[in-house]
C-alpha cells in the first residue's frame, strides 16, 4: 500500500477525535471507552497518513482504499474519522 500524506490542517487532533468518541457513547450511554481510545492513535494515523478513503462528496472520483473494522469498540472512532474525510455526517 503507498504511503499518503496529508496536510496537518486537515488532520484532526487525535485528542479531538478521542473526545468525540468518549461524548457519543455518553450521549448513547451506551459503549465502551476504552476500545475507542485504545484505538485512535491507530486509525487516525491509518486514515490519514496511509489509506486513501473515499469521501461522500466524490464516492466514485478516485480509487478509494476499503477498510473493515472487525471488533464494534472502537465503532465511535470510526465514525467521528469518516465525519473528518465527509463520508457521514457527525451528527448522525
Amino acid at each position: 500500500m503507498k504511503q499518503t500524506k496529508t496536510s496537518p490542517s486537515c488532520k484532526p487532533s487525535r485528542s479531538a477525535c478521542g473526545a468525540k468518541s468518549w461524548t457519543m457513547i455518553g450521549e448513547a450511554k451506551s459503549g465502551h471507552p476504552g476500545g475507542s481510545l485504545s484505538a485512535v492513535e491507530i486509525l487516525t494515523t491509518l486514515y490519514f497518513d496511509v489509506m486513501r478513503p473515499r469521501s461522500f462528496e466524490s464516492p466514485s472520483g478516485r480509487i478509494a482504499d476499503r477498510f473493515i473494522l472487525s471488533k464494534a469498540t472502537p465503532g465511535p472512532v470510526l465514525y467521528c474519522l469518516m465525519a473528518e474525510t465527509g463520508y457521514t455526517p457527525l451528527d448522525h
